[in-house]
């Protein structure tokens, strides 16, 4: 019977070797956030739009930013970032961490997915069709400016309370590949300063950054910007970080008789105050329990991700803040993968789990199989072939752990036609 238990013991010491898991810890909790402008000179190509053709932008309608928020329970300190961009790449994000000091393995980097922001800061043949070409110095401000983001956050770490929950905003977002199914889900993360005062406000909400189009020229962190805008001016003192979700296949549900920049404010700010009446309800506490997981992944060897300049191979990263689990994921995953991962995320007994897309990378869009035979936008820009979208899902559903066959009988639903 020692002998059956020594070899239990030793199989869990080797999981947590080959995962890459940072054990569960527990303490008094600090933080600090900030916030850095990162608008690039005007005459910088927009990224988002192909049709844009790596058009000169032409002003600025909105200021773009990174936003770093800092969380530290004494023995884990994690830091995640959300900057006001189409999509990061692993040049960005191996700079940011280097440049910054902060381990990169404890560090996510999450774009909005603005279709408005700057282009040009990255090489791959990807990048350059839909942001133009590249510009050192337009990649030197994005690192800069994000590294100097985590420093000043981590230069104002102070003690600090917490509070996470969820609700649904049902209407917000409308699937744009003709199936009724959508994630509403929004999530919020509240941070107060000691004395109550607000310190920051993460929130997840799903859709695209596409309010405007590609006829807009000027520099805008579109609905998202308004979004953190908003917060910010509702909760003065404080950054408004947001992070997007399973939005491969969600466009925003725009109010009726909007269009341009008024559309992008009225919806930016609907959320907003979603997401303000969530924050005033949470249950703030001054403990919490912080720790992260990675894994390595391949991806698959194909002609389309050679060409376009794609990823050989990526780092899985989850990041656990007391009983929300953040699933980071390198690219643009549609609704019915999101809600799979979510599911197997609830079942490992989390509260919330909460799908950060676009983060340190993006790898294209991630469907389902039955998604990619039905073609369209979505499957002509997925780099690595029909099962790479459920290959990913494992992958991460590995990292949260638990018995798998639940999620496998999931996947084969979703994967339906």
């Amino acid at each position: 019977m020692q002998r059956r238990h020594l070899l239990r013991a030793i199989v869990a010491v080797a999981a947590l070797a080959l995962f890459g898991v940072q054990p569960v810890s527990a303490g008094s909790l600090r933080a600090g956030a900030s916030r850095v402008e990162i608008t690039p000179p005007e005459g910088t190509p927009l990224s988002g739009y192909a049709a844009r053709k790596g058009a000169p932008s032409t002003g600025v309608h909105d200021p773009l930013h990174a936003r770093a928020l800092v969380l530290d329970d004494s023995a884990t300190q994690l830091a995640i970032v959300t900057v006001d961009l189409i999509g990061t790449d692993p040049v960005l994000t191996r700079r940011v961490a280097r440049q910054s000091g902060f381990p990169a393995e404890r560090l996510m980097i999450c774009s909005s997915h603005t279709h408005s922001g700057p282009g040009a800061f990255s090489q791959s043949p990807f990048a350059v069709i839909a942001g133009g070409a590249y510009k050192k110095d337009v990649q030197e401000l994005l690192i800069t400016s994000m590294a100097d983001a985590i420093k000043k956050a981590v230069a104002n770490l102070q003690p600090a309370r917490i509070g996470t929950g969820e609700t649904e905003l049902k209407g917000f977002q409308r699937n744009r590949r003709g199936s009724p199914q959508v994630d509403p889900s929004l999530w919020v993360l509240r941070v107060d300063r000691a004395d109550g005062a607000p310190l920051a406000l993460l929130a997840n909400l799903t859709a695209h950054g596409t309010v405007l189009e590609d006829e807009n020229l000027e520099f805008s962190a579109d609905w998202m910007g308004f979004f953190c805008a908003r917060l910010e001016a509702e909760l003065p003192g404080s950054v408004a970080l947001y992070a997007n979700g399973a939005e491969g296949d969600i466009s925003p549900n725009i109010p009726a008789g909007t269009s341009g920049f008024e559309a992008a404010k009225a919806h930016g700010e609907l959320g907003a105050q979603a997401a303000l009446t969530l924050a005033r309800s949470l249950e703030m506490r001054g403990e919490t329990t912080l720790a992260f997981r990675t894994a390595p992944l391949e991806t698959p060897n194909t002609l389309k991700a050679t060409l376009l300049g794609a990823s050989k191979k990526i780092t899985l990263q989850t990041f656990t803040i007391d009983q929300s689990v953040l699933i980071s994921v390198p690219g643009e995953l549609t609704t019915a993968l999101g809600l799979v991962l979510k599911e197997h995320g609830r079942r490992q007994g989390f509260r919330h789990a909460v799908i950060m897309g676009l983060a340190n990378d993006h790898l294209g869009y991630i469907l389902t199989r039955a998604e990619m035979k039905k073609g369209g936008y979505e499957a002509g820009v997925s780099f690595f072939g029909d099962d790479f979208g459920e290959t990913l899902i494992r992958a991460l559903g590995g990292l949260l752990g638990g018995d798998l066959a639940p999620l496998e009988e999931a996947l084969k639903r979703a994967s339906q036609p």
